[in-house]
């Protein structure tokens, strides 16, 4: 059975919907979950871009409350420094022709390696004092954030993909197991193909909410067990 991808969506929200969606293959309930998974781990990022904007007046509001803040640091090396020293992601040398990872650190230079040929670089002296120079200091966090972000994007992806999965293996398996004792027949191939379309409203709100970094607790998950023990019933009056 191949439903359209936006109909799926609509339908996963409504309960007596599942009878039908059940009776989806695992592979096609599968591509639904990534494919729409993967959708709203692009609308968390789009939401998340204003905070970022933002980034740099709300620092340099925050480093202004300091009475003093200064940071000194002074590394003295004939020879390059690389961590690790093979195939290194950062390192601290005296010119930039020695850059080697991702950031390299001279004496006057924050160097981002982005692709051989294209090194984008920031002024780092005036940062000593952070205090006269937070506007500065604002901005280099700005930068920062931005050159770490495709490694925060790939492992909020993985782990949250991960969650998912296993949060569907579970429930899918703790309900087989329960219907069984109970002596009610549910095939556990039409279980997880409607494991996959239910966790649709837990992922819209999860991921909607994700950059906001508003403490829900388990509150998402709570409540979709119990529409999970509500879809789990509609199925079983099935057979």
């Amino acid at each position: 059975m191949k439903k359209g991808f936006w109909k799926s969506i609509i339908e996963s929200f409504g309960v007596f919907k599942y009878k039908e969606l059940s009776k989806a293959e695992f592979g096609e309930s599968f591509s639904y979950f990534i494919t729409f998974f993967s959708i709203m781990s692009v609308v968390a990022l789009l939401i998340a871009i204003p905070f970022l904007i933002k980034m740099p007046g709300m620092v340099k509001t925050e480093l202004e409350k300091a009475d003093e803040f200064t940071v000194n640091v002074t590394v003295e090396s004939e020879q390059p420094l690389y961590f690790p020293s093979e195939r290194p992601l950062f390192s601290i040398v005296n010119n930039d022709t020695e850059s080697k990872g991702l950031l390299s650190f001279t004496k006057k230079k924050l160097i981002y390696n982005f692709f051989p040929g294209i090194q984008p670089s920031v002024n780092i002296e005036s940062y000593s004092n952070v205090k006269e120079n937070s506007e500065d200091a604002a901005n280099l966090a700005l930068v920062l954030i931005f050159l770490i972000a495709p490694s925060i994007i790939i492992y909020t992806y993985l782990f949250n993909l991960v969650k998912y999965i296993l949060i569907a293996l579970i429930l899918s398996m703790i309900t087989k197991v329960v219907m069984s004792a109970m002596r009610k027949k549910i095939k556990y191939k039409k279980l997880w193909s409607a494991t996959m379309y239910s966790l649709t409203p837990l992922i819209l709100i999860e991921m909607v909410m994700l950059p906001f970094n508003i403490p829900l607790f388990f509150i998402p998950l709570i409540l979709y067990i119990i529409w999970y023990i509500l879809i789990s019933l509609e199925l079983v009056e099935e057979f």
